[in-house]
């Protein structure tokens, strides 16, 4: 018998071994391109429910109908005001006496000063104190920057205006509206090692950038029942929300807010969830769709599946 010397037994062993798992193999590649179809219908499914679950948010709920209403005064130059669904149609009338401002205050002429001592600030219900005594020499700017980087203040904000050589301004700017909320700038003293000329220029009367005002908001009239507070944004009708920007000069005509339904969003509000609730039909209905052999589609990922089937 002839001797094959082309025989190479790597070869034959691998053939083997592929024939051997092949079964095994396409099983395998079956099961995976399965399991990704299913991760892929699953993935569209979730996001068709969320579409389907944030339209129903944005339409039910307290406070939440799919009709929806606007309000709007008379002169947007004054005021502003938006309302939900909630609030009652209606014409009101309101006159703008004052608007809200942020306290702002500057300090003039100050220059290098030495360091010691502390300054205390405040706005509101927030105080806080900056210790000086940590630099030999201090800049305007850096206390600007301790004033603006202490962790405990939450109402102060402070800028540097350069006013001459060597010279600068501190201006001080409240971040809140209203009377409750003027700055108030205290130096510890000469006796604690505050700089002289700095406690002398911080301990006078400041320059008046903006006053600290409350918003004041008449209604009716000019003379009507005010309606005093720190904000320019007032709540006082359900479902109405009313923005102040500009104070009304004396004498003039009170403004009208008139709340009515506004028919173009309520259509819009109608038809996102129609369109939310298509998709998610369409959705399912395609992943519960059986084979169709005279068109050869494929059944859908969930076509055997009831749970899924039971949302339609």
């Amino acid at each position: 018998m002839a001797i094959n010397t082309n025989y190479d037994p790597a070869t034959t062993a691998q053939a083997l071994a592929e024939k051997f798992t092949s079964g095994r193999q396409a099983m395998l590649t079956n099961q995976t391109n399965a399991a990704t179809a299913t991760e892929k219908a699953l993935n569209t499914l979730g996001s068709a429910l969320s579409a389907f679950q944030s339209s129903l948010t944005s339409l039910t709920g307290v406070n939440k109908t799919i009709a929806a209403n606007n309000a709007a005064f008379s002169d947007t130059a004054i005021a502003s005001a938006s309302a939900t669904s909630t609030a009652a149609a209606g014409s009101y009338t309101f006159f703008v006496e004052k608007v809200a401002s942020a306290h702002k205050i500057s300090y003039g002429g100050l220059a290098d000063f030495a360091g010691g001592g502390s300054l205390k600030l405040g706005s509101g219900s927030n105080t806080f104190t900056i210790d000086l005594s940590g630099k030999t020499t201090w800049t305007v700017r850096d206390l600007a920057a301790a004033i603006n980087g202490d962790t405990n203040n939450t109402s102060i904000s402070a800028s540097v205006v350069t006013t001459g050589t060597g010279v600068s301004e501190l201006v001080l700017s409240a971040k809140s509206t209203g009377a409750a909320n003027a700055i108030t700038v205290a130096p510890s003293g000469a006796t604690s090692g505050i700089d002289a000329s700095l406690a002398t220029k911080l301990g006078a009367t400041p320059n008046q950038l903006t006053k600290a005002l409350d918003a004041v908001l008449r209604v009716g009239s000019e003379t009507g029942t005010a309606i005093t507070q720190a904000s320019n944004t007032f709540n006082v009708i359900d479902g109405v929300t009313m923005t102040l920007t500009k104070a009304q000069a004396a004498g003039s005509a009170p403004l009208t807010l008139t709340v009515a339904s506004d028919t173009s969003k309520t259509t819009a509000n109608a038809q996102a969830f129609v369109d939310a609730y298509n998709k998610l039909k369409s959705t399912i209905d395609a992943l519960v769709s059986p084979a169709d052999p005279s068109s050869g589609s494929a059944a859908g990922a969930f076509a055997g599946d009831s749970g899924v089937r039971a949302l339609r």
